[in-house]
């Protein structure tokens, strides 16, 4: 191995680590690992901060700041006021509405953010119940989180971008880059199959008495936005024309499409349903950081030649005779179980680009082996650490991972056999 391929293996090896352990901020240890290699001389400044002119950083950029002010519209008041109408109501014709609501809240903001909405509902449920608050919200924080960003409206938008920041520096070809409907497709039947499954067997969760000063639950204040009835249509007007543009990207250009985003910020800082510094704020955020700085890594691996030398050995481990079926079945078994461990953004970026080498080592579409990594990261409830929602859940319904074990324990596998079928049908592998 060379002098050049050995630092790149170490800082490559040191990113890892910040990231399973978050010793500081994704952002910060991937710009960090660029500036470490650009200045020791490993890759020239151009690639390692590729990141920075990349049309992918700008879109997705643009589209975090335009997904938190769909946030901010009456649409989440006329939810919250939904679900004060199912009080008194049967089982089903409770939970059947939350499920629904908690899939659309998943698309429309963060989790915690989406869960504590919830929360204000749940707390007016009786412990002495069969839908009893700490039974009935662990089954929404796995809807949730089989849900987040799963259709492509507000965040779900920009889940395939995000993905494609992550390797796009190894594939040339843009017919090997995920499209906007990809991570929708890939993921529907195993959240189908799961949200079905856990309405069915909700009762396997165990009774529980619902602790809501649970030192380790982190309640995020919802706050009350007063947009004006003009500034709602405003943001709802951008939000539609981003969403039609991106299904007609081939139509109306990659670049012009990506560049939407952003005139959408510019329309809300011009009609004051934001500030500048607002918008400053977003776009300057943890996650567009870790998109430029996981976008410089994936170009420095290939440059290097350590991502053809990772998918190699990853392969060899698989055996050299693997089938796609095979690899795709590996990474999902793989990365939901690193994901219960280490929390889901960190497994995403770090699994992505080892996915995407072994693919294009093995010579298969490296688009199938990208989704079984960015799907199954997101299968995060079967321990505390998994997520910021099972975070929630564990604390609030004082439930410990051995008794939930013969519920979420089943979910978890439908979920990877769900996700290892939906990838077949949809490449046919």
């Amino acid at each position: 191995m060379s002098p050049q391929l050995m630092t790149t293996l170490i800082v490559l090896l040191f990113l890892i680590y910040a990231l399973v352990t978050k010793i500081v901020p994704f952002g910060v240890s991937a710009m960090l690992s660029c500036v470490i290699l650009v200045m020791i001389g490993v890759v020239p400044l151009k690639t390692g901060f590729s990141g920075l002119s990349s049309t992918t950083t700008i879109m997705v950029a643009g589209m975090i700041v335009v997904a938190q002010q769909l946030g901010k519209t009456s649409l989440v008041n006329k939810i919250k006021l939904r679900l004060n109408n199912l009080k008194g109501k049967s089982s089903y014709a409770i939970l059947i509405p939350l499920t629904l609501v908690t899939i659309l809240l998943s698309q429309l903001m963060g989790q915690i953010a989406a869960l504590s909405i919830l929360l204000i509902f749940l707390q007016t449920l009786d412990d002495d119940s069969e839908l009893n608050p700490g039974r009935v919200f662990y089954l929404l924080v796995v809807i949730n989180t089989i849900w987040i960003s799963r259709i492509p409206i507000g965040m779900g938008a920009t889940m395939p971008m995000l993905l494609n920041s992550f390797y796009e520096g190894m594939v040339n070809d843009s017919e090997k880059m995920l499209g906007i409907l990809d991570f929708f497709k890939a993921g529907i039947i195993p959240s189908v199959l799961v949200t079905i499954y856990s309405l069915v067997f909700y009762k396997l969760i165990p009774e529980t008495k619902s602790d809501i000063s649970a030192k380790d639950t982190k309640l995020e204040e919802v706050k009350e936005y007063n947009l004006t009835g003009f500034q709602e249509k405003v943001v709802f007007a951008v939000f539609i024309v981003i969403m039609i543009a991106f299904m007609f990207q081939d139509l109306i250009g990659k670049d012009r499409v990506n560049t939407l985003p952003a005139l959408g910020v510019l329309i809300f800082i011009i009609s004051n349903v934001m500030s500048a510094k607002e918008a400053r704020d977003s776009i300057s955020s943890d996650m567009v950081w870790m998109v430029i700085g996981m976008q410089g890594m994936s170009s420095i691996l290939s440059e290097t030649g350590l991502g053809e030398l990772i998918g190699n050995s990853v392969l060899k481990i698989l055996g050299e005779n693997s089938s796609p079926i095979m690899i795709v079945s590996a990474f999902v078994i793989i990365t939901s179980i690193m994901t219960n461990f280490v929390s889901n953004m960190g497994t995403m970026a770090m699994m992505t680009p080892i996915a995407a080498s072994s693919a294009i080592a093995a010579g298969i579409d490296p688009r199938m082996v990208v989704l079984a990594v960015g799907v199954s990261c997101w299968f995060a409830f079967l321990l505390p650490t998994g997520s910021a929602g099972a975070v929630m859940g564990f604390a609030y319904g004082n439930h410990n991972p051995k008794s939930l074990l013969k519920f979420s324990l089943p979910a978890m596998l439908l979920l990877d056999i769900g996700l290892i079928i939906n990838l077949k049908l949809m490449f046919g592998i």
